[in-house]
């Protein structure tokens, strides 16, 4: 079954990831990363400490990044 999956799972982060153009820190305990240009410039810098907010305002905070 994870066979199966793991092409999904591939698929739908590079799909996430070319729409948001978010590059991420996987490394980082927070969620960090960079939003960049379509031309592939970084625009954006983030590192928003989850700790202290719900999924939900993390979550908002990065579409507003997005605008």
């Amino acid at each position: 079954m994870a066979a199966v999956d793991l092409p999904r799972v591939k698929y739908a982060l590079s799909l996430y990831t070319t729409t948001s153009n978010i590059v991420w820190d996987h490394e980082s305990d927070t969620v960090k990363g960079i939003i960049t240009s379509p031309a592939g410039e970084p625009t954006k810098f983030f590192d928003i400490d989850c700790t202290s907010k719900t999924a939900f305002e993390v979550t908002n905070q990065l579409w507003d990044l997005l605008e």
